[in-house]
């Protein structure tokens, strides 16, 4: 103002307005090319063009497909109400030349599917049809839950991973559609055994989505992919996806493959009995719209599918094993990265993996899909998305964030200084107890040691105490939690939202493989020396000519060899075989045939026990004999406490 009333004077009014207006325009123009700056600068809260976005998209995809030998990709990023990029990458089927078109090939989501089976229970507890906290077996007309537990399971308690059942993956798939069942009759018959009470631990569960999936069946009256088509598919326009595959749309599926011996095998189609946790396919385009319904308040082009109140309501936290880690909402996990908050869930069957990824409070949502088993290319290209974009560092809103996080002791304040008592075996407690798939979790045990000042995990990760039960990861700032028991002894280790038991001894891999190794060597042994008495080529040694050849020590050479031949093809399983695939579709015959080993060896080693006594109190046996077959015998009883112990002893499937 000064200026003015000095400048009039001495330039007069057009001088005056004329600076006036350059004065302006110089602003609009700095206002400008700083907007400009701000939007094409990595980290500045999300993607703010679509050339931007695909050229630096372009570069990493391009890259991992080479590396991973992807034949395609198919991705979406919808941001605010548009869909803001949509691309596909690559061949959606490689024997035909098919490109891959967002539009139209449908890929596989997997567990994906999971977040639209919870979607339609939220729209059944909109109209009050179901309550989230009422028993399930309120909801379920011909099977019952069986009442292990003093707390029911609840509907909440299936679509947050917390209501304690078994895990299990035989027979969830076949390879012919008109071979499925109804899937209250498959969760009738195949439901996993309750091993946890509710609420207590996450442990991701299949059949408890499938369960969900089956109430929407029995509160809304009608079949649940028919119900997905006409509340959620139709008013979101997504016509081109759906639980069933539709006749028109065959054609525009994309094979799934896996690289194998310097090759891509196509992978056949699994038909999930568990429909609702697994069997979605959809194309990029239609999952775009599926997001921005989330994403804005339930709606969609004019069309809803549910409040806005209950879509906050889906999205927040219901459960966390600590405060400070991330938990579960209802049908997505939370996962913090760089400061923001975003919920997710991805998908995988053999062949496909996919995710999805949504930021509510930024309005952004990310869907990728790859037709392989492409796990390293998913992740690199949501890290790298979150490093370009929402970069850690402390701006005014990640402060904000921090402090609303618990207050915990500066590193090492308040921290106990007894460490050993969190070092250990310990094994992420998602695994089979009640079928022969138990002896897989021996693959996901691992050490936690003491580590100069802190503890390493895998030998990788290192963390330092910031509280008395709480870690610090010392790369990523991440906080892990422990859990004891009323005696104080460390029973679990929360690591993001996964739950990991502490481990026996007795139950840990080291142990185990040394029982192997031992018992090999008896029977190795004891199988030697029942065959050096009828092959003179075997029988070299003057302790195997000292052991009787004839009647019961017969009988431990039989057991020996029967044993030992079991113990080989227990390596070969455990060492080839994954469960994933060979046991989805049901235990293949030559296993089931295997498996009558142990039972024969086990009817055998009755004898050994009756024959036992004879040989100890006979005075007609040599002292190597009693000690062969007393040896033989023993191991032969540990032996069938170790098959107990993993569900091989009998037909557990």
């Amino acid at each position: 103002m000064n200026f003015m009333i000095f400048a009039l004077p001495v330039f007069g009014n057009r001088t005056f307005t004329f600076c006036i207006i350059i004065s302006i325009g110089l602003q609009v123009l700095s206002l400008r090319a700083a907007r400009q700056q701000a939007e094409n600068t990595p980290g500045s809260q999300g993607p703010k063009h679509p050339s931007e976005f695909e050229a630096f998209l372009d570069n990493i995809i391009s890259e991992q497909m080479q590396e991973l030998h992807v034949p395609g990709v198919v991705l979406a990023l919808v941001k605010g109400d548009k869909v803001f990029f949509l691309k596909g990458y690559g061949l959606a089927n490689i024997a035909e030349n098919k490109p891959v078109d967002p539009q139209k090939t449908l890929f596989r989501v997997a567990s994906v599917s999971k977040v639209l089976t919870v979607t339609a229970i939220m729209q059944l507890v909109e109209r009050r049809l179901i309550d989230l906290n009422t028993d399930i077996n309120q909801y379920i007309d011909k099977f019952e839950i069986s009442g292990r537990f003093s707390q029911p399971i609840t509907v909440e308690h299936l679509i947050t991973h917390t209501a304690g059942f078994d895990d299990s993956r035989i027979g969830l798939a076949s390879l012919s559609e008109t071979s499925l069942m109804s899937l209250d009759d498959f969760l009738a018959h195949h439901l996993p055994a309750r091993v946890m009470p509710p609420g207590r631990e996450y442990s991701y569960s299949r059949y408890g989505i499938a369960l969900a999936g089956h109430i929407v069946e029995t509160v809304s009256g009608s079949s649940f992919s028919r119900y997905i088509e006409e509340q959620i598919l139709q008013p979101l326009a997504m016509r081109r996806s759906g639980f069933t595959r539709r006749n028109d749309m065959l054609t525009d599926f994309a094979t799934g493959y896996r690289f194998d011996g310097g090759r891509l095998d196509a992978v056949p189609y699994y038909h999930f009995f568990t429909a609702p946790e697994a069997s979605f396919n959809a194309t990029a385009a239609d999952m775009a719209r599926f997001m921005l319904a989330h994403l804005n308040g339930g709606e969609h082009d004019g069309a809803r599918i549910l409040h806005s109140a209950t879509v906050k309501l889906m999205h927040q936290q219901h459960f966390s094993h600590h405060t400070g880690l991330p938990g579960l909402a209802y049908g997505f996990y939370e996962r913090l990265e760089n400061g923001q908050r975003a919920i997710q869930h991805g998908g995988h069957i053999p062949g496909f993996v996919s995710r999805m990824l949504l930021l509510p409070e930024q309005k952004l949502g990310l869907f990728i899909s790859c037709n392989s088993d492409a796990f390293k290319l998913i992740s690199v290209v949501t890290s790298e998305f979150f490093n370009r974009y929402f970069p850690a560092q402390n701006t005014a809103a990640q402060t904000e964030k921090a402090d609303a996080q618990p207050e915990l002791p500066p590193d090492g304040a308040g921290a106990s200084t007894n460490l050993s008592r969190f070092a250990g075996t310990y094994r992420i407690n998602e695994y089979a107890r009640k079928t022969i798939e138990k002896i897989f979790s021996l693959k996901k045990q691992f050490r936690i040691k003491v580590d100069g000042d802190g503890l390493s995990v895998k030998g990788s990760k290192h963390l330092v105490a910031v509280d008395t039960l709480v870690f610090r990861e010392v790369e990523t700032g991440e906080l892990t939690a422990f859990r004891t028991d009323t005696a104080g002894v460390v029973t679990r280790w929360f690591s993001k939202r996964f739950a990991y038991e502490k481990m026996r001894c007795y139950e840990t891999v080291q142990f185990h493989l040394t029982a192997v190794l031992l018992m090999s060597i008896v029977f190795l042994v004891g199988f030697l020396f029942w065959a050096g008495g009828h092959i003179p080529k075997l029988n070299f040694l003057p302790f195997i000519q000292s052991v009787e050849t004839n009647g019961v020590f017969r009988l431990a050479g039989v057991v020996s060899l029967l044993n030992l031949v079991f113990l080989a093809g227990l390596t070969l399983l455990f060492l080839t075989f994954d469960r994933i695939d060979e046991f989805t579709f049901g235990i293949p015959p030559l296993i089931v045939g295997w498996l009558c080993l142990p039972m024969a060896g086990a009817t055998l080693t009755v004898g050994l026990l009756v024959a036992e006594i004879k040989v100890c109190i006979s005075k007609t046996y040599s002292f190597s004999s009693r000690v062969y077959f007393t040896l033989v015998t023993l191991t032969s009883v540990g032996f069938l406490l170790f098959l107990n112990h993993w569900n091989l002893l009998g037909f557990h499937f």
